[in-house]
């Protein structure tokens, strides 16, 4: 299940979602103002009620969103394979959004329970007793075990779709903003003006360190981020360091 909930971690953080989350510091400047701005349209094409398909379609053609779209990407993508056992979308501290493998809650789950939360700015599938937010989540939605659940009609129309272009984005920026397209100007601007909903979250875990293994004793660190995305990850913290100077 943790190599599972791996390749899900990674297609959603990396693909479904090109630029990163819309309300994250340094992903914002790592794309210019990009992931903000998917986030605005997707956010203009839907609301928090719309139906599953809805959100999938305006996620999958926008590449836009935050934790909460994260943690339902997650979600749909874990319906089309086989679980023994439920998976759990829930809320952090009232306000951040993830999805749970396992009950936590039980005896057979427990600290082994399963934490996939590719909106972190280092993602990394971990165990729920190395989470580093302490509280005890509320859960907002339930996907029971059982067998694969595989999108038919226009919800496997919209997992088929891919986001709009860089180059979209940034036709968007230039009629909405004052800049021209993405770039620095338009990412130091956004971040200034929107400080209530701007977050700096690195990671999800205690120890980006650990290592797994699985029943055979082989070893996996479940991080396995794209080194041009770590890169550009850790270029960006150096502007915050720096106070985006």
């Amino acid at each position: 299940m943790m190599s599972l909930a791996h390749d899900i971690l990674l297609k959603t953080a990396h693909e479904t979602f090109p630029d990163g989350p819309g309300n994250q510091v340094a992903n914002i400047l790592m794309s210019g103002g990009r992931s903000w701005m998917r986030k605005q349209m997707f956010r203009g094409r839907v609301d928090e009620g719309a139906s599953q398909e809805l959100q999938v379609k305006a996620i999958k053609e926008t590449g836009g969103g935050n934790c909460g779209e994260y943690a339902n990407m997650v979600l749909a993508e874990l319906q089309s394979h086989r679980r023994d056992q439920p998976v759990f979308k829930v809320l952090e501290s009232k306000k951040h959004s993830l999805v749970i493998i396992g009950d936590w809650r039980t005896p057979q789950a427990g600290d082994h329970a399963i934490v996939v939360d590719p909106w972190q700015g280092l993602k990394k599938v971990h165990t729920y007793g190395e989470r580093s937010n302490p509280e005890t989540p509320f859960v907002t939605a339930t996907l029971g075990t059982g067998a694969p659940i595989l999108p038919s009609g226009k919800l496997k129309t919209a997992f088929s779709l891919k986001p709009m272009s860089a180059e979209a984005v940034d036709a968007e920026i230039g009629r909405t903003s004052g800049c021209l397209s993405s770039g620095p100007r338009y990412a130091k601007g956004v971040i200034r003006d929107n400080p209530e909903v701007m977050f700096d979250h690195i990671a999800g875990t205690n120890n980006l360190h650990a290592v797994y293994r699985d029943p055979n004793g082989r070893a996996s660190a479940f991080n396995s981020l794209p080194p041009s995305y770590l890169g550009s990850y850790l270029d960006s913290r150096e502007g915050i360091v720096k106070k985006f100077a």
